[in-house]
């Protein structure tokens, strides 16, 4: 459970070690007093209010719900540093919503109250460009798509993990993550709050004069939870991506990602697949706007399909997470998106205006499911007091008259506010 990180596997896995960032060497304090004296407070709070119109449902979701992170991270001593952070996510109002655990008649908002450990780590840094990480921990990787935090929802996703970063050839890094637990964003009493199992990511990214080129491999193999009904996510992936940037001509920058991957059944699997997922995705930049179009596929063989429950999937095919789990027939998204950042125009100054859309297929058959459109605008402000930050959002799915395959419309609205110290 996300509450209890388990010693024996942190023993065993010590081996292996790992970091996600590379922390700014600084001197070690004298004592392991002075380093827990000398440590950084951490103090987050977000409120969120979330209405989701469904049709199918006679009544409308609304979550009023506050999520509170205060943590403690020690100077560093003999190139150890340590990391606790709790958290809380609290319902200020009736819970007129389906958090996933109540089964209310209401749309879903996957935001449960709990309280629990976010992170509790020890990062050591006394290898020559190499640092290691255990315990409890945020794990993001490249663009999120296959192992991600889920930052958006109250109840982010952390890992039980051994993790490792080389820099010790140039141009070069080497990651190797071992997780024997995710903790999910459904929290401790939901009965998937945990993934409990052996995952493994590595990769090796190589900086380019137009961009970073990477190899990745992930590999889950989840334990017999739950009466096996998990066992479709165990699956080997391989895969590469190349994303860059560069300057065309003054004050233009053309953007390209490009990204391929082989998804196939692994151990206790019941399916015998294999299956592809591409894309590709070419940019602009110019002043404070940006613009992308795009092509991603997570390919089927009409049974199974490419699947990614790791990943950040808030991020991908649309604000309204209806394709959470990709369907069995797979999912074609078209989108373009553009943001805007205001800068020199006083009080808009630092403002972002951001648009999606998407326009989803299936990839076996060419079904159209239907369109989606989101719209953003968010601001940050740091004061004497604190970093604020603030953002409305409305996302729509429009879906297709013909589909066949249960998607209705969906309208989803999102106020948030957060303050960090």
């Amino acid at each position: 459970m996300k509450n209890s990180i388990q010693p024996s596997k942190i023993l065993l896995s010590a081996a292996f070690l790992a970091a996600g960032m590379l922390a700014t060497p600084t001197a070690d304090a004298g004592t392991l007093v002075d380093a827990v004296k000398g440590g950084t407070p951490k103090i987050n709070i977000r409120y969120r209010y979330e209405n989701v119109d469904m049709d199918g449902m006679s009544r409308d979701a609304h979550a009023n719900t506050v999520r509170s992170r205060i943590g403690y991270e020690t100077a560093w001593w003999e190139d150890l540093q340590v990391m606790v952070e709790f958290e809380n996510i609290t319902s200020v109002a009736n819970e007129k919503y389906n958090d996933t655990i109540n089964g209310r008649a209401r749309p879903i908002v996957a935001d449960p109250e709990d309280t629990e450990l976010n992170q509790g780590y020890v990062t050591f840094r006394g290898v020559q460009d190499t640092i290691l990480r255990v315990g409890r921990q945020r794990i993001k990787v490249m663009n999120d798509r296959f192992v991600g935090n889920v930052g958006f929802r109250q109840n982010e996703q952390t890992f039980d993990s051994v993790l490792f970063q080389n820099t010790s050839i140039e141009n070069l890094t080497a990651t190797y993550v071992h997780v024997w637990n995710v903790n999910r964003i459904n929290g401790n009493d939901h009965m998937f709050g945990d993934l409990n199992g052996s995952t493994n990511w590595g990769s090796l990214s190589y900086k380019t004069p137009w961009g970073d080129l990477t190899g990745y491999a992930l590999l889950i193999d989840l334990d017999n939870q739950s009466g096996g009904a998990l066992r479709m996510f165990t699956t080997q992936t391989y895969g590469g991506r190349f994303e860059g940037k560069t300057e065309v001509m003054d004050g233009v920058t053309a953007l390209y990602a490009f990204d391929y991957a082989h998804q196939s059944d692994m151990s206790q699997n019941p399916g015998d697949y294999g299956v592809d997922y591409y894309l590709i995705e070419p940019g602009v930049k110019f002043a404070g706007l940006t613009t992308k179009v795009g092509y991603e596929v997570l390919g089927s063989d009409w049974t199974n399909s490419f699947q990614t429950p790791l990943a950040t999937l808030h991020a991908f095919q649309g604000a309204t997470d209806l394709f959470l789990v990709t369907p069995a027939r797979g999912v074609e998204d078209k989108y373009a998106k553009a943001k805007y950042k205001f800068s020199g125009m006083g009080l808009l100054d630092d403002t972002v205006l951001s648009f999606m859309f998407h326009d989803l297929d299936s990839q076996a058959g060419n079904t159209n499911y239907g369109q989606e459109y989101d719209f953003k605008i968010s601001r940050n402000f740091k004061t004497d007091y604190g970093k604020f930050f603030a953002s409305v959002e409305f996302a729509a799915f429009d879906a297709s008259s013909n589909n066949g395959l249960g998607y209705v419309d969906v309208e989803k609205t999102w106020l948030t506010f957060g303050v960090s110290y």
